[in-house]
């Protein structure tokens, strides 16, 4: 196999190469990703055992037999800002003592726990888009249908902190100028104690909307994309506190200036 062939089924020698790290507060255990071999694109889930040093596969996609095409247009857009090309577990995050760890994989919220190698599928209605466990690993917050919702680890308790309050408001993601000039792809955080969160409110109103035809298929409609271009209005963002029982606070306000020529 020559070089160029080489460098293109390994996604220029990416693949099969451990990624993405989370480090146990201890020290005692690594969570990774990584593919099975150097040409297989969809990443596994894995967890390294310091004192042993030996690794073990917490979650393999194939074994649940999801639609990983179904994603939200929110995480399409997500990995097109992260230049993510490859599938399976392409992000994940765990609690602070790593005994749950969350993902998406096709919108479906997964859990999975590394101690005793459960994973669960929750049932959530799809269009799962970042989820975070709480830092004691009693809920998990995730983002769906523009806004911030919890649920138990164990599928129970289901509760919406922030609803959207307009057809171009969104909670919990992060605006395009952040995502891609700023290098801030998430758009929600856990307090210390899970006991409330700090939720970023993006409205795009008054962001300009672009029409981008498909080339691959010149019959589709054009999809109509909100986009800050140099000289125009950016999305409008505003920092809150929400707590688990409903309450919230305001916090810092942006007030959506034209975005320069350089961010563009």
């Amino acid at each position: 196999m020559d070089f160029p062939e080489s460098s293109a089924r390994t996604r220029r020698f990416t693949l099969g190469v451990p990624n993405r790290f989370a480090i146990r507060r201890d020290g005692r255990q690594v969570l990774f990703t990584r593919s099975r071999a150097g040409d297989d694109p969809v990443a596994c889930l894995w967890a390294y055992d310091v004192a042993t040093a030996r690794e073990r596969l917490l979650l393999d996609p194939a074994d649940l037999g999801l639609d990983e095409t179904a994603l939200p247009v929110a995480e399409q857009r997500r990995r097109e800002r992260t230049r993510q090309t490859g599938r399976g577990v392409t992000a994940f995050a765990a609690d602070r003592g790593q005994s749950v760890v969350a993902l998406a994989l096709g919108g479906e919220l997964v859990v999975v726990e590394p101690g005793s190698g459960a994973v669960r599928t929750l049932d959530t209605g799809g269009g799962v888009v970042d989820p975070r466990p709480d830092p004691s690993g009693r809920l998990v917050g995730y983002v769906r249908a523009g806004g911030l919702h919890v649920v138990g680890v164990d599928g129970t308790g289901h509760r919406t902190l922030a609803a959207p309050d307009g057809p171009v408001v969104s909670y919990g993601l992060a605006e395009h100028v952040a995502g891609e000039s700023m290098h801030r792809d998430r758009g929600w955080w856990w307090s210390p104690g899970g006991r409330r969160g700090a939720v970023a409110r993006v409205d795009e109103s008054q962001v300009q909307v672009w029409h981008i035809a498909n080339l691959a298929d010149p019959l589709a409609a054009p999809v109509a994309l909100r986009y800050p271009g140099a000289g125009t209005t950016n999305a409008d963002v505003s920092l809150h506190v929400v707590d688990l029982d409903g309450g919230r606070r305001n916090g810092t306000s942006g007030s959506g200036p034209r975005t320069p020529a350089r961010a563009a």
